[in-house]
This record gives structure tokens, C-alpha cells and sequence, in this order.
């Protein structure tokens, strides 16, 4: 099973992940690691940089976490084209989706909070919006988490979900 974590900027999409990890032992593979072998330091900006330089390639993307995925077994945090998801869907038997979401007050206070302004994490987020249509991704999701709520009631919830919902574990 790859279970594929989507989710907007500052959602809790990498949390989600690394607690899905910790109940599953499913190795994690990280977009925005990925595309920092390729960028600088943004990986906004330089994931646009990448397309650009990629035009002619669309596929450059999927196929590094392809690359990544050594097992039919396995954790994608990251994920923002619809593209790689349908990609990942035709390449693997079983293909579940979650979404992190949170509410946009507590999502700008984490951006803010890493980007030091508010203006830097309004920017991210249109560009974000221009780049990916993340609304139809999240859509996809066979499941949401919620990750307002305080960590220990967020993991407990992704137990819930894994068992009961995805009968793993």
C-alpha cells in the first residue's frame, strides 16, 4: 500500500507522515527532500524552477520518487500535481489518500511562524495556488486529518483511521 499525504501549505502534511511512519514502519519518502537535491533552498520556488528547466520532461518528478519507492509498501509525504498521484496509482495495486487540513488562521500562524512574516506566507500560498490546483488533490483524499487538534489526539486519530479505516495494524 503507498499512502500518499496531501495537504496545503503548513497543513501538517510532514507530521502526518512521520506519525503514519511511526505506526506502520512504512519507509517515508519526502518530496520536498527530493527536490532539494535538485534546488537551492526554496523549494517553492525552486520546484518552478525545476518545471521550467523539466518542460520537455513531464515525468522527471514522478520518476525520482518513483526511484524512492522500494517497496509496495511505503509513505509519500508532499505530493502537490495531480499528475505524480495518477502516476502512483497506475504504477501501484493500492493507492490511499489522506489529507492533512487545518484551519487557514492556524496555518498562517505556522507560516508566519517559519517565515518570520505573514507577507512571506501569503506569497508561498498564490504561488502555491498559481502553481497547483491542490483543492482538486485534496479532493482525491480517501480520508482527512485534522491537525488543529493538540498532537496527541492528531496521532490518536491516524491510529483510528490506519486500523479501522485502512486495516493496517
Amino acid at each position: 500500500m503507498i499512502i500518499c499525504v496531501v495537504g496545503k501549505n503548513k497543513s501538517g502534511k510532514s507530521k502526518v507522515a512521520e506519525w503514519i511512519q511511526e505506526y506502520t514502519k512504512f519507509p517515508l519518502v519526502e518530496v520536498s527532500t527530493l527536490v532539494k537535491k535538485f534546488a537551492n533552498s526554496n523549494v517553492r520556488k525552486d520546484l518552478q524552477l525545476e518545471k521550467n528547466k523539466h518542460q520537455d520532461d513531464p515525468d522527471w518528478l514522478f520518476r525520482e520518487i518513483r526511484k524512492e519507492i522500494h517497496t509496495d509498501n511505503c509513505i509519500v509525504s508532499g505530493i502537490r500535481e495531480l499528475s505524480i498521484l495518477e502516476k502512483l496509482q497506475q504504477a501501484f495495486k493500492e493507492v490511499v489518500v489522506i489529507a492533512a487540513i487545518v484551519d487557514d488562521e492556524v496555518r498562517e500562524e505556522r507560516g508566519s511562524i517559519i517565515a518570520e512574516k505573514v507577507e512571506e506566507f501569503i506569497e508561498d500560498e498564490k504561488r502555491d495556488q498559481e502553481l497547483f490546483d491542490l483543492d482538486v488533490l485534496i479532493a482525491k483524499a480517501e480520508a482527512t486529518i485534522d491537525t488543529s487538534a493538540e498532537a496527541e489526539d492528531t496521532k490518536a486519530g491516524i491510529v483510528i483511521l490506519l486500523r479501522d479505516f485502512f486495516k493496517i495494524g
